[in-house]
């Protein structure tokens, strides 16, 4: 193996993660103090199940993004709508975070989501069409955001009344004296 090969096996998932533990910092900010109170579906999971799933998630969108690369080892005009749509889907990933757990935007958020379907599967499609592996390597991102779509549409309608953070901790405020009175 060469040295841009070792370089580029080890670029491409670091970059993932340290791409992932940026919107976990914004996430972590909003789980106690928004996140929590809000009311979720039934088949919400755990809040602890979501870092180890996306660790492993950005692992293998960086593999797979390698991969693809190690192809050619390099990037150039014949694969550009492969990589664009790779780009895409991961630009479209980190501004979920800020969209949804910043500014609190579930519908964009939404939106957001169906786009990183939609780009993530024309990225697998492109991407299997050259390498194999590095497509499927996606399929279990894309599963996941599909399943993260569902959450996000059913938080949204199940909290659409709730418009502002304000009002949410005035939610709260409003819970906890209810316990206090009973």
């Amino acid at each position: 193996m060469d040295t841009s090969s070792i370089i580029a096996i080890i670029l491409f998932p670091v970059l993932m993660l340290v791409f992932g533990t940026l919107g976990g910092i914004i996430t972590a900010k909003k789980i106690k103090t928004w996140y929590l109170p809000l009311k979720k579906p039934k088949l919400n999971p755990p809040s602890w199940i979501f870092g180890p799933v996306w660790t492993l998630l950005y692992i293998s969108i960086g593999f797979s993004g390698y991969l693809f690369w190690a192809e050619k080892k390099e990037f150039n005009s014949d694969d550009s709508g492969a990589w664009f749509f790779y780009f895409f889907q991961i630009l479209l990933n980190l501004m979920w975070t800020p969209i949804f757990f910043g500014a609190n935007y579930l519908l964009l958020a939404g939106f957001d989501s169906v786009l990183m379907v939609i780009a993530t599967l024309v990225n697998i499609i492109m991407f299997a069409q050259k390498n194999v592996l590095s497509g499927c390597l996606l399929i279990p991102y894309l599963c996941w955001i599909s399943f993260a779509t569902y959450l996000n549409f059913a938080i949204w309608l199940l909290n659409r009344n709730l418009k502002t953070e304000k009002e949410q901790e005035l939610r709260v405020d409003s819970k906890i004296e209810d316990a206090k009175e009973k």
